[in-house]
């Protein structure tokens, strides 16, 4: 006889299950943690961009990146306030993700110093990043 019996059939099935079973757990998690490092690397270029663009004069104004509850902007402008908001760069943060610190920074144009020294925390359920700008507008993280 060739075949499978119903006996093999119904083993594989569960032994595919519980791999599904517990694989699944990984596989988010690892996605988990790829979006919240993709929000903090771009948290960090948004950062690094308002301080070339004040640098280099970009349309004659100095830029910043204020943060929200759900997101972070890079706004063209001396203040949040005050910002151009066609110019506006809009990231909505994965839902797991807080950032505490200022509400905003700004960068002066010419110079690139920024508004105040502060240390930017980037939490989530795990883990948490910190990136640091000094008085000068050096970043780090």
């Amino acid at each position: 006889m060739k075949g499978f019996t119903l006996i093999e059939i119904i083993l594989v099935i569960a032994i595919m299950i519980i791999l599904a079973g517990v694989t699944t757990p990984v596989v988010a998690d690892y996605l988990r943690q790829e979006e919240v490092a993709k929000a903090v690397d771009m948290f960090y270029l948004k950062i690094k961009e308002a301080r070339d663009l004040a640098i280099n004069q970009a349309d004659d104004s100095s830029f910043g990146v204020a943060i929200t509850n759900s997101s972070f902007i890079l706004f063209k402008g001396d203040s949040y306030s005050n910002r151009d908001t066609s110019e506006d760069f809009v990231y909505i943060m994965p839902a797991q993700v807080t950032i505490s610190g200022l509400p905003e920074i700004n960068f002066y144009k010419v110079t690139g110093k920024s508004s105040a020294a502060t240390t930017y925390t980037i939490y989530d359920k795990n883990k948490q990043y910190k990136i640091s700008i000094d008085s000068e507008g050096f970043i780090s993280r």
